[in-house]
């Protein structure tokens, strides 16, 4: 190398050698700072991000009946009021039909008409829960398929009575003349309010009365609600003797 300097020194030194050994040292130094640099990634490489695989994980809970609560054997019951209706008699008499009302005591001073009658009492009993309630109630007969409704009651002037815990009130079952053995009938009375001034009778005297044994049911239905209240069985008789009717205890059934 050195020796070929010598030599040639005339040639290295001159404008043509200065140029080509710069030429040949750019080129030295551009391919070595190439080979340093660090590789470039391509423009159309993908770059795909990490994917992540889970199961999902799924907690079924059994399901469980929500049990009965349990009554508390130290609560007290709630008692509901209601009325507590019964025959308490049955029974004759001649009450008189007085300015449309059916009266065991008539005024002297006012027309009157006698009858022969059976009656029967109803009372609003009292029972031992102390639960129990006035009801307005309606009378009705049920004899075999015929019915017979409203009843009359005594000393009432419509055909519907409120009866308070602890009173009695009577039904007009059936009437006769008073003057002779002739037929019984099952008088309705058809006033349902007060409103009416110098009103007609209101008692229908269409309806003769059976005199061989008949099964009777009497019905107490409550106005307000409709709901039948009480029902009492018996069988319709006749006393020869008597000349009256009268009702054999058959059952007496509470609703």
């Amino acid at each position: 190398m050195w020796l070929w300097m010598v030599q040639n020194k005339e040639w290295l030194f001159s404008g043509v050698g200065v140029t080509t050994l710069g030429v040949v040292w750019w080129l030295f130094t551009k391919l070595r700072g190439s080979n340093n640099q660090p590789p470039v990634a391509s423009t159309n490489a993908v770059i795909q991000s990490p994917s992540i695989n889970v199961n999902p994980t799924i907690n079924i809970s059994p399901q469980t009946t929500p049990e009965t609560p349990k009554p508390d054997p130290t609560a007290t019951p709630v008692v509901v009021a209601r009325a507590n209706l019964r025959i308490e008699a049955s029974k004759i008499g001649k009450p008189c039909l007085q300015e449309d009302v059916w009266t065991l005591t008539p005024s002297q001073y006012l027309p009157m008409t006698r009858y022969k009658e059976l009656l029967v009492d109803v009372a609003n009993v009292p029972i031992s829960s102390g639960k129990i309630k006035a009801v307005k109630v309606k009378a009705s007969l049920q004899v075999g398929t015929r019915s017979y409704s409203p009843l009359p009651w005594l000393r009432e002037y419509t055909n519907a009575v409120r009866i308070e815990p602890a009173a009695r009130k009577t039904i007009l079952l059936a009437a006769g003349d008073d003057e002779q053995m002739g037929p019984w009938y099952f008088v309705l009375n058809h006033r349902e309010n007060y409103n009416q001034l110098n009103p007609p009778s209101a008692m229908d005297w269409t309806n003769m009365a059976p005199i061989p044994s008949h099964p009777l049911e009497i019905l107490l239905v409550d106005v307000d609600s409709g709901e039948l209240v009480a029902t009492f069985k018996y069988v319709w008789t006749f006393d020869s003797h008597l000349g009256f009717p009268n009702l054999k205890t058959v059952a007496a059934k509470q609703d």
